[in-house]
C-alpha cells in the first residue's frame, strides 16, 4: 500500500478535475507499448494482483506469447506471431518505465514546439499564474519562476484487465512576487514600504490513465486526469494591518484554487491521440484480418491475460490453451468373430422383385478379416482442435518393435490440414500392430493419444469374396466382405427366372448365409396389388423381407407394395377418405417401397392400411398401432 506521505492512500485519495493534457498522459500508454519485449513466461499459478497501488517505477513492460510444449505439455514462451508488431510496437526499449516516463517528460522536445513537455508545463504555469492573480484583485504578479520535477514515480493499481497507472511528481514549485498597494518592488523597499512579498507554493502532480487488456487485439487506453495535491504556501510578506489581510485573503485562503487553476489551465495543448500505439496493433493485418495466416494464428491464442511481478514487471500474455487429442480408431481383424448366437445374414432390399431389374443385397455378421487386404490397415483420426499450419503426427509399428513416424495432412483448403485418415501398409497378414497420434498447429502439438491396436487380416482362399446365387445356382454377382463383416452388392435378376419364390444364397468358404426372395414376370399389368409392412434390422436397406403386422404409434414404418399402376398412390387408414398415413410412387414394375409418416397415439388399435390409386382401392393390409411401452 502507497502511503499517503503526498496525500496519496489509493487513486481515490484526491478527486479528478477534468481531462488533461493527454500528451502527458500519452506517456503511459506510448511507452508502456514501446517497451514490449520477451521473457520467460511466469509458471506460478498464484501471481498477485494488486487492487492498492504499488510503485512499479523499476519494472518492465513486455508482451509474452506461451503455449504448451509440443512434448511435455507444460506451458513455455514462444515467439510472438511473425509480423504482428508494426512500427511503434516494435520500438523495444529496455529501460525501466519510470525512466522512460522521464525521459518522455524532461528530455525528449515536442516535434512541434521544439520545447520538453516539462518546459511547455512551465511556460503555460508563468502565464497563467499572472492571469489567476489579476483576475483575483487589482494587484499583479511578476517575477514568476516555475521548477517542476524532472523525474517521478509510475504507481500501478490492478482490478483484473484493467490496469491503472499513474506518473506522480513531486516536489514541483512555483514563485512569484505580488505587487500591493502598500508596498514597493523587489529591491526597492523602506522602513515605510516594505518589499513586494514573495509567494512560493510547492505542490505534487499525479497524472492517471487507465489500460483495458482485453486481448492482444482488444488494448485500449484512455483519457487521463490530473490532480494537485499537498499544496504548502510559503507567504514570506513581513506585511501588517490591511495589507497582511489583503495577503491572506489573496494568497493564503485561495492559494489552493490559485495554483489548481494555474496547472489545469496549461494542460490545453493539442495531444497526440491517447492509444495510438494500441490502435496501430488493432488496425493491423493480423487483428483485421487482411493477413489471414497471422489472424489465424492469433486466433489459437484465444486466452489472454495480465500479470505484474517485481521481476518480469507487466506482462501481457498471449496463451493458446492446450489442443484436444485426436482419437484413434483402427480395425481389429483377429478380434473374436461375432457372439457365437450371431449368425451370417443377409437381406435384400425389397421382398419381391421383377426379372431383369436391379436388386440390393447386403450382409452383416460374417467372419471378420475375410478380405483380400491381408497387408493394410485402415486408420481413421476424430480430431477436437484446430491444425492450422500444422497436420497430424502419426507412430505405428509392432507392439515391441520400434515405430514408424509420419506426418500427415488433410485434403481440402491450404490450412485445414488435420488429416483424418491414412493406410498403414505393407504389414504383415494377421499380426498384430498399435498406432497414436496428436495434433499440431504453427505453435505446439496436443499429448500423444493412447496406443490402439489392430490387427490384420488372415489369408482367406477367396479373398473375402462371396459369390451371390439364387436358390444356389443361378449366378448374380459377387460381393467383398469389409474388415467389419459385411458386404454391400448390387445385382440384377436374369430375365429368364422362372417368377415365384426363391432365396438368394451368400456364400464364401467359411460362411453362408440365404434371404427369401419373390421374383414376379416382367409386366406389371394384371397382377393383383398388394401391401407388406416390414421391418428393417440394423444394416439393412430399403424393404427387406421381414414382413410384421403391428408397429408403434407416433413413429413411421416401412410400406411396399406391388401390383400398382405407374404413379402415385395414397395410403389412409380404415377408409379411402380416412386419415393420410402417406404417399408413394410405384415405378414402371408396378411396386414401391416408402417410409410411412406413422398415426398418433389416439389411434392404437386394429386398423386397415388402403392404398387409393386414381380414386380407388386398390389394396388392403390389417396392422395394429399400438402404444410405445416406457420401461421405469
Amino acid at each position: 500500500m502507497v502511503k499517503c506521505s503526498e496525500s496519496i492512500k489509493s487513486f481515490q485519495c484526491v478527486s479528478p478535475r477534468k481531462a488533461v493534457h493527454r500528451l502527458m498522459t500519452t506517456t503511459a500508454v506510448a511507452l508502456l507499448l514501446a517497451a514490449m519485449t520477451t521473457m520467460a513466461f511466469a509458471q506460478n499459478g498464484n501471481l498477485p494482483v494488486y487492487t492498492s497501488p504499488i510503485d512499479i517505477t523499476s519494472y518492465h513492460v513486455q508482451l509474452h506469447a506461451a503455449a504448451p510444449d509440443r512434448n511435455t505439455g507444460q506451458m513455455v514462451d514462444v515467439a510472438i506471431p511473425v509480423g504482428l508488431l508494426g512500427p511503434k510496437m516494435n520500438q523495444i526499449v529496455s529501460s525501466p518505465l519510470g525512466a522512460q516516463m522521464d525521459q518522455y517528460w524532461a528530455v525528449t522536445p515536442d516535434p512541434k514546439t521544439g520545447r520538453t513537455p516539462k518546459a511547455e508545463a512551465c511556460s503555460e504555469i508563468v502565464s497563467q499564474i499572472q492571469t489567476q492573480v489579476k483576475s483575483a484583485s487589482s494587484v499583479s504578479a511578476y517575477d514568476v519562476a516555475c521548477n517542476l520535477a524532472s523525474t517521478g514515480r509510475v504507481l500501478l493499481q490492478q482490478t483484473g484487465s484493467t490496469l491503472t497507472l499513474a506518473y506522480l511528481l513531486t516536489n514541483n514549485s512555483i514563485g512569484f512576487n505580488i505587487t500591493t498597494p502598500a508596498t514597493c518592488r523587489a529591491g526597492h523597499g523602506t522602513p515605510f514600504c516594505p518589499n513586494d512579498p514573495r509567494i512560493t507554493a510547492t505542490f505534487a502532480t499525479e497524472i492517471v490513465t487507465t489500460v483495458r487488456a482485453v486481448g492482444v487485439c482488444q488494448l485500449f487506453g484512455e483519457a487521463g486526469t490530473v490532480s494537485t495535491q499537498s499544496v504548502t504556501i510559503d507567504g514570506n510578506h513581513n506585511l501588517a494591518g490591511a495589507v497582511a489581510t489583503l495577503a491572506d485573503n489573496l494568497f493564503l485562503g485561495h492559494q489552493v484554487h490559485v495554483v489548481e487553476r494555474a496547472i489545469e489551465n496549461t494542460e490545453k495543448q493539442v495531444p497526440l491521440p491517447l492509444d495510438a500505439a494500441f490502435k496501430e496493433l488493432r488496425d493491423s493485418d493480423g487483428c483485421t484480418g487482411k493477413n489471414v495466416l497471422i489472424s489465424q494464428t492469433l486466433k489459437e491464442f484465444s486466452d489472454f491475460e495480465t500479470t505484474v511481478d517485481a521481476r518480469p514487471g507487466i506482462v501481457f500474455h498471449m496463451i493458446h490453451p492446450a489442443i484436444s487429442v485426436p482419437v484413434v480408431q483402427v480395425p481389429d481383424a483377429g478380434a473374436a468373430p461375432q457372439p457365437t448366437f450371431t449368425r451370417p445374414m443377409i437381406a435384400t432390399s425389397r421382398p419381391t422383385v421383377q426379372v431383369g431389374t436391379p436388386l440390393e443385397i447386403n450382409g452383416r455378421f460374417f467372419p471378420l478379416g475375410l478380405n483380400s487386404i491381408t497387408n493394410m490397415l485402415p486408420v481413421t483420426i476424430n480430431h477436437g482442435g484446430s491444425c492450422f499450419g500444422g497436420g497430424t503426427d502419426l507412430q505405428w509399428g509392432l507392439p515391441s518393435g520400434p515405430m514408424h513416424n509420419q506426418h500427415l495432412q488433410g485434403t481440402g483448403t491450404a490450412q485445414a490440414v488435420c488429416a483424418n485418415a491414412f493406410s498403414a501398409t505393407p504389414l504383415t497378414p494377421a499380426t498384430a500392430y498399435q498406432f497414436r497420434a496428436r495434433d499440431c498447429d504453427s505453435i505446439t502439438c496436443s499429448l500423444w493419444s493412447k496406443p490402439v491396436r489392430g490387427v490384420t487380416a488372415k489369408v482367406n482362399t477367396d479373398g473375402g469374396k462371396v459369390v451371390l446365387t439364387l436358390d444356389g445356382v443361378t449366378t448374380l454377382g459377387t460381393g467383398t466382405i469389409t474388415p467389419q463383416g459385411t458386404f454391400d452388392a448390387s445385382v440384377t435378376v436374369p430375365a429368364n427366372v422362372t417368377p415365384g419364390p426363391h432365396k438368394v444364397r451368400a456364400a464364401n468358404s467359411t460362411a453362408v448365409a440365404e434371404a427369401a426372395l419373390g421374383i414376379t414376370g416382367a409386366t406389371a399389368g394384371g397382377r393383383k396389388a398388394s401391401l407388406m409392412m416390414v421391418a428393417v434390422l440394423n444394416g439393412e436397406l430399403g424393404c427387406p423381407n421381414h414382413q410384421i403386422t403391428s408397429t408403434q404409434t407416433d413413429a413411421t414404418f416401412m410400406l411396399f407394395g406391388t401390383g400398382f399402376q405407374a404413379g402415385v398412390v395414397n395410403v389412409r387408414l380404415d377408409t379411402p377418405t380416412g386419415l393420410a398415413v402417406g404417399n408413394a410412387t410405384a415405378q414402371g414394375d408396378g411396386s414401391f417401397c416408402q417410409k410411412m409418416i406413422g398415426v398418433p397415439g389416439n389411434q392404437a388399435g386394429s386398423h386397415k392400411l388402403v392404398a387409393v390409386q386414381n380414386g380407388s382401392v386398390q389394396a388392403q393390409f390389417p396392422v395394429t398401432f399400438v402404444v410405445a411401452s416406457v420401461i421405469r
